[in-house]
């Protein structure tokens, strides 16, 4: 059996704002040096992007990445779990 990493959205991130001035898609795009236009949910096309905070679901790896995924998967309900496309790009958030 393949074993598969599902993704779920961190709590308590909605009002959060980069200290810098900057979107988290900005962010997201200056760190991976890559403009995302559309969903990194596994077979999500959506172009509705914004940068989602994720964590490993099912896991004790409590550590918090940056994703660009879609309005939908970035307000499922809490603890709903998601795969991410093979490829893609995460930066890591620091505390």
């Amino acid at each position: 059996m393949v074993n598969v990493t599902k993704y779920k959205n961190k709590a308590g991130t909605k009002n959060r704002r980069p200290r810098d001035g900057r979107t988290f898609t900005e962010q997201h795009n200056k760190h991976t040096r890559r403009k995302i236009d559309e969903c990194q949910a596994l077979r999500c096309t959506r172009t509705d992007i914004v940068g989602a905070h994720v964590i490993k679901a099912n896991s004790n790896d409590k550590k918090e990445h940056l994703v660009m995924l879609c309005r939908k998967h970035n307000n499922m309900r809490q603890g709903q779990e998601f795969r991410l496309k093979k490829h893609a790009p995460k930066v890591k958030v620091s505390p």
